[in-house]
């Protein structure tokens, strides 16, 4: 075999040399980053309309999840007469969670579109299942309190990663009202944090002196 002359071009260069579309006639795919990179095969109203969609899924599904939490809420108000503290802050966050119900609707009418009553009506009718377990146990406002603080931290999640969707689709006003719910469900998740175990110590105080407890 005869010596391969100066400057002809080899079989053997190294894949990182030539690409690896290059060696199998496929587009080379972005290296992956912390910030969105387009696909080589995506192009930018393809980017743009991926990002819009999932963003109104996105909204919906937020707009479903507060539909839950308003009817979960609502129902907890009305059986906290023997925890008036605890009652009173969750009136005040369900009147917060109407807000951002409402807040989301308009959202979702800045980009044409609307809420999935189909979703929201799931969503409402596991919440009333929810409640109805609940209330047959003795320790209900118990159990309702680790609910809630559980639901606090999905809503948390579920904010904040609307708000990273919500900016690359360059929606900075949804992003705003995004971070306005979340503020407020990060709030309510302190509180419980704070008086979890206040609850806890009222509902066995009252079983233990022989007083209604669970709620």
């Amino acid at each position: 075999m005869s010596a391969q002359r100066m400057g002809e071009p080899t079989d053997r260069e190294p894949m990182s040399a030539r690409g690896v579309g290059e060696r199998t006639g496929e587009p080379a795919q972005p290296a992956a980053t912390g910030t969105f990179t387009r696909a080589a095969w995506m192009d930018e109203d393809d980017a743009t309309d991926t990002i819009r969609d999932y963003l109104i899924v996105g909204l919906r599904d937020a707009h479903a999840m507060e539909s839950q939490a308003i009817t979960l809420t609502s129902t907890q108000a009305e059986r906290l007469e023997d925890y008036p503290e605890l009652q009173a802050r969750v009136r005040e966050h369900l009147r917060e969670t109407e807000g951002q119900r409402d807040r989301l609707e308009r959202c979702l009418d800045r980009l044409d579109t609307s809420h999935s009553t189909f979703k929201d009506v799931a969503m409402k009718t596991a919440a009333n299942f929810q409640a109805m377990f609940h209330a047959a146990a003795p320790d209900e406002v118990v159990k309702n309190s680790l609910a809630s603080y559980a639901f606090e931290h999905f809503e948390i999640a579920s904010y904040k990663a609307l708000i990273t969707v919500a900016r690359m689709a360059g929606q900075e006003e949804v992003a705003e009202v995004c971070r306005q719910n979340l503020q407020e469900e990060e709030r309510m998740a302190q509180w419980l944090d704070e008086h979890l175990p206040e609850v806890v110590e009222q509902y066995l105080q009252r079983r233990a002196s022989d007083e209604v407890a669970k709620h």
